[in-house]
């Protein structure tokens, strides 16, 4: 996948490949990066030819008040 391609995995409409009606996989990424925002985070993905898509996630240990 592509830079642009992987950076799309998050928006709310991005179907899956295989199902040209389906967009599912869109609404779920799409809530997870809500989600871990939401809690002052971030979240990605890198694409590495050999070993496929790795997805990650940060959150912080205690949001300063």
């Amino acid at each position: 996948m592509s830079k642009l391609e992987c950076d799309r995995l998050f928006d709310l409409y991005v179907r899956e490949p295989q199902a040209r009606c389906s967009t599912r996989i869109g609404v779920k990424m799409y809530l997870c990066r809500q989600i871990i925002k939401a809690h002052g985070g971030e979240i990605g993905v890198t694409c590495n030819r050999k070993r496929g898509l790795t997805f990650y996630f940060t959150l912080p240990l205690a949001i300063p008040s």
